[in-house]
């Protein structure tokens, strides 16, 4: 008696025999260990059973920023799968996080949270699919990856008061180039105008020009 092909996600894992009555015996062939030598006497009983192990992957998430490539700590990600499977994973000091014990099939992994002071990157989901057997503690790791990047902010503020003579004033409004933050112009105590823009991704070298029309 021979096993075919494993069913979908799982893997042979062993065979055992037991056999009652006189001449009857049964036992996991030498070569072909999906194989069981069976021999039936009158009367006799030989029970095989076949264990097939589910086969369970893993998958780790790696952060990176733009700006350097260096490891990420915090970005907050959901892995959602098969089954209604959903979990929550959040980068470590290395920039990587791991789900493991993950039933074969597809998953889909996005990033909810970036970590504080950046923005993200790619919003999307990343579909990832599950067919190798593996856990988060493999050493070398064997499972799937995905990997993001976040990009860097900052912050600036421009600010505008006449400097005693009280014979300066703002000729408009102060305005930034600057299209990937966010402006406000709320009020700064003590000073005739503030311009604030926040959230400014800074991949590489940027340029940021404002302009304060003063009128004397």
């Amino acid at each position: 008696m021979t096993e075919g092909g494993d069913p979908t996600g799982f893997a042979f894992d062993s065979l055992t025999c037991t056999a009652t009555g006189t001449g009857s015996s049964g036992s996991q062939d030498g070569t072909i260990p999906k194989q069981a030598n069976i021999t039936v006497a009158g009367g006799g009983v030989v029970t095989c059973v076949y264990v097939n192990k589910q086969q369970l992957g893993a998958i780790k998430v790696t952060k990176t920023s733009s700006k350097g490539g260096g490891g990420l700590a915090g970005a907050q990600f959901s892995v959602t799968g098969p089954n209604s499977f959903s979990t929550t994973l959040t980068t470590g000091a290395d920039g990587a996080a791991c789900v493991d014990n993950l039933p074969f099939g597809d998953y889909t992994v996005t990033e909810t949270q970036a970590p504080n002071g950046y923005a993200i990157d790619d919003p999307s989901g990343h579909s990832v699919t599950v067919d190798n057997n593996a856990k988060c503690s493999d050493n070398p790791y064997v499972g799937e990856s995905t990997s993001f990047t976040d990009t860097p902010l900052a912050d600036i503020q421009v600010r505008f008061r006449d400097g005693g003579s009280q014979a300066t004033h703002l000729d408009g409004s102060i305005s930034c180039d600057n299209a990937t933050g966010t402006s406000s112009d709320a009020d700064t105590t003590g000073w005739d105008d503030t311009h604030t823009v926040t959230g400014i991704k800074v991949n590489g070298k940027i340029t940021i020009t404002c302009t304060i029309p003063v009128d004397p």
